[in-house]
Order: structure tokens, then sequence, then C-alpha cells
């Protein structure tokens, strides 16, 4: 099998190379012959040298015969790019830079990483053929969009490695690192929600959108819907199952944020964030089976949610998450688990991730698994009481009924869940 070897990775690099052929191939497959600058031959054949270079570097131990092989590689191109900017308006270099690529795969797959060669064709071979769906995205996308997506990428990539991994305060129970780390997860989370929401768009219609705005931020979800509700009550029904949908895409993310955290919570909160999700996803069908008259295109309002992460919002959260971790480890200390109750109540008037994250990093350790999983289901039910009194004081006596009734009901599930009764 070792003398086959060779043969094996020869094969793997002639492979990659007619993958991405083919994608350059059918992308230019209405040219005349000659006309393109790469196909599957072309390709086919440059995944097939890199295979040999590498076969032959291992042979001779030296490295000089693939740098100069891809040195002669780029001048062919770079000369076949001169010719062709001269003789046509086509500056695109995408083609040139994927055949270097392809060389550079055959070199990899016969230097025994055949697997990792061949999963970079297929990765290059889906870039390639995304050309319509990015650029499609980038005439979406604002420039504030931009902008926060290197602001998440700057807190993570780059401030995060630099935190202090090491305890302070009482008990150590503050470690920036593990802090800031919570941070970054929830504004990567709530990021995805929210570009998942701009990436259905308003004519998807409310229910889809307000389903998405929840995984970004179903607080302020509830906010925009309750406002949209009094300023247009005709489309109340629509509106309360778009916050059912919303507020019941709290609990998923809930449970999966205290799984990053501690994976032993998993069971056990799983069963009463459900049967919340669940009940507030009967009241929007039912509340959607029955809609008031509405003109034909009031499920397509817009659902205007601003983007979540800011540098301000991801501090103030870190500044949030700080102090619900110390009242926590204070309250558990002179009170007992009543005292992390207390505290979890409070907090999650305002927002539940904080207390989430919290028991999830302290379970096992500070608090049992089991009382970590009860204040998690009893601060996303007394969350979500919370956010049925602010759409019923926002939205009016159009949104009382259809809201608070369903929500309180939710919340009624989980408390019941947590006391036993």
């Amino acid at each position: 099998m070792q003398a086959l070897s060779p043969f094996w990775e020869l094969g793997v690099a002639l492979a990659l190379g007619f993958l991405i052929g083919l994608e350059r191939g059918w992308d230019r497959r209405t040219a005349g012959e000659g006309q393109r600058v790469a196909g599957i031959r072309t390709f086919s054949l440059v995944g097939l040298l890199g295979g040999l270079v590498g076969v032959l570097q291992a042979l001779v131990g030296s490295v000089a015969l693939i740098a100069a092989t891809f040195a002669s590689l780029a001048a062919l191109l770079l000369a076949a790019y001169t010719l062709r900017s001269l003789r046509s308006d086509d500056h695109g270099l995408t083609t040139f830079i994927a055949v270097l690529v392809t060389f550079v795969l055959g070199v990899l797959a016969a230097s025994g990483q055949a697997a990792v060669a061949l999963a970079g064709a297929v990765v290059t071979g889906l870039l390639l053929g995304a050309k319509p769906v990015l650029h499609d995205a980038l005439t979406r996308i604002s420039g504030e969009e931009v902008r926060a997506i290197f602001k998440l990428l700057l807190i993570s990539a780059v401030a995060l490695p630099l935190i202090p991994d090491r305890g302070f305060g009482p008990g150590g129970v503050v470690n920036p690192f593990e802090i800031w780390w919570l941070v970054v997860l929830i504004a990567a989370l709530s990021s995805a929600g929210y570009f998942a929401m701009r990436a259905a768009g308003p004519s998807r219609g409310l229910l889809v959108t307000g389903a998405l705005g929840g995984l970004a931020s179903s607080t302020a979800l509830t906010l925009t819907l309750a406002r949209l509700g009094r300023r247009s009550p005709t489309l109340t029904p629509v509106l309360a199952a778009a916050t059912m949908l919303g507020c019941a895409m709290m609990f998923p993310r809930v449970w999966l944020e205290a799984v990053l955290v501690e994976p032993a919570l998993a069971l056990r909160i799983l069963m009463p964030l459900v049967a919340m999700a669940a009940a507030l996803g009967i009241a929007a069908w039912l509340l959607n089976r029955r809609p008031a008259p509405l003109h034909r295109d009031a499920t397509e309002q817009p659902v205007a949610i601003g983007n979540p992460f800011e540098l301000r919002t991801a501090l103030q959260f870190g500044v949030l998450l700080t102090a619900v971790m110390l009242l926590s480890h204070l309250g558990q200390e002179y009170f007992g688990d009543r005292g992390v109750f207390l505290v979890a109540v409070i907090a999650s008037l305002s927002d539940v991730d904080a207390i989430t994250l919290t028991m999830a990093r302290t379970a096992g350790t500070d608090v049992t698994l089991e009382t970590a999983g009860d204040v998690i289901v009893l601060s996303a039910a007394i969350n979500t009481l919370a956010k049925g009194g602010l759409a019923a004081a926002i939205g009016g006596r159009a949104m009382w009924r259809p809201v608070m009734f369903p929500l309180a009901c939710a919340a009624a599930v989980g408390i019941v869940a947590v006391v036993g009764l």
C-alpha cells in the first residue's frame, strides 16, 4: 500500500484540479474555443503539476523546486493576463489566482495532506461559484454593518487573546478573559440572528423576519412590533403572532448559550424551555389562523431592528455580566440558593443572557447543576413575563390581549417547572 501512496496522492491532485476546473469551465461555458483563460483540462493539469512537483520535492528534499515552479507559473499567468487586458475590457484576476491555488493544493496533496487539499478544492469551488450571491450581498449590506463585523472581530480575534485569564475579586469570581469570551459569544449570536433577519428581508413577511429577529434580540423585536401595533391597530393579529415567534426564539437561544458554556445543563433545562417555546408557537399559530381584515401586503411590513452589536453595547453587557456574577456569588455566600434566585429575578427583568451565562459558568462549582438549571429556566420565564408587560405598555389596548396572555401562560409553564406545583 505504501508503494501505491504516490499514485493515490497524484490522483487526488488531479481530482481537485478537475473539481475547480469544472466550476471555472461551467462559468465560462459560453466562451468560444481558445477564449477561456483556463478550463477543466488546464486546471486538471495544474493540479497534477502540483502533485508531481510535490512528489519530486519529497525525493530531492528541497523546497526550491516548488518555489521555482510556482514562480514560473505565476510569470506565465502574468503574461497571459497582460495580453488579455490589452485585447479586452476583462481585467478580472479570479481565474488566475484560482490556477495558483490549484497548484498549491496539488503540492499539498502530494505532501501527505490529501484530505486537507481536497477540502480546500471544494471550498475554492464554492467561493468561485458564489460570485453572484456575494456581489448581491455587498449591494444590500450597509457601511455600518460592515464596520460592526470588524468590530466583532476586533473584540474577539484581537482583544480576547490580550485579556488576562485569572480570577479577581471575592472568590476569584471575576475572570476578565472568561467574561469577555462570554461577551463575544453573545455578540456573535445576536449578530448572526440580525444578519439572518436581514437576509430574509421584509418581503418574507412579519412572521419570518419576526422569528429571526428574536434570535438577535427578542426584547428589541417586542418593542419594535409593539410600536408598530400602536400605529397600525389593524395589524394586531399578525404583529402579535410575530411577537410570539420572536419571543419563542429566545428559548433555543438561552439553551444554546447555556450548553456552549456548560454542556451538562443540556438535558436539565431542555424540556421546560421547549414547553415554553411550544406554548408561544401554538399561540402564534392560533393568532395567525384568524387575522383581522388586512391589506394584502400587510404581512410584508418591514421589521426594523438595529444592528445589535456596538462596542458600547458590548462594554455595557460586560459590566452587567460582571455585576451579575458578583451579586450571584455574594448572594450564594450569604443567603444560599435564595440569594441566587433573587439576583436572577431582578437581573432577568431587563436581560436574560447575563444570568444564563453566569449560571452556566458557575454550575457544578458555586451552585449545583440543579440550581443552575432552575435559575436559568426561571430567568427565562420572568423575562418573558417582563416582555409581555413591555408590549402591553407600548402597544396599548390593541396589543394587550393577544400578547400579554400568551406570554404570561408561557412564563407560568416555566415557573411551574421550577417550583414544581
